[in-house]
């Protein structure tokens, strides 16, 4: 699922900027949060990144405000390495609230969970 917008969220509830993309390894999926994680740090935008597992398959989600155009670019080509994922309205409303409220600790927040932590 894919949202692109101005406001934090729309009338909907979902994030003005949401992608999603499940991937066949763990290690692909940590490759590409990580590239994506690097972009996000070193840009001027309010968005998040999670690297998690969805129905047991390695899942890449970034949510938040929408970025600038080249930021979206780069991210869209970092994300295209794997199949579009959807996302359940209270997986996307649990990590959109989520990363609002990291972003509220300071710039840049980061926190890791072992595996077998439901956030959802």
């Amino acid at each position: 699922m894919e949202t692109a917008g101005s406001s934090s969220q729309d009338e909907a509830g979902y994030p003005a900027y949401l992608r999603a993309v499940h991937y066949r390894r763990d290690a692909a999926a940590k490759r590409v949060y990580t590239e994506v994680q690097e972009a996000i740090r070193n840009s001027a935008c309010d968005l998040s990144v999670y690297n998690l597992k969805l129905n047991g398959e390695p899942t890449v989600v970034v949510v938040g405000d929408a970025p600038v155009a080249a930021l979206d670019e780069r991210l869209r080509r970092m994300l295209s390495t794997g199949r579009p994922a959807m996302l359940a309205q209270e997986a996307i409303t649990m990590l959109a609230q989520r990363g609002i409220e990291e972003r509220g600790k300071g710039p840049w927040h980061e926190g890791h969970y072992g595996p077998g932590k439901r956030l959802i």
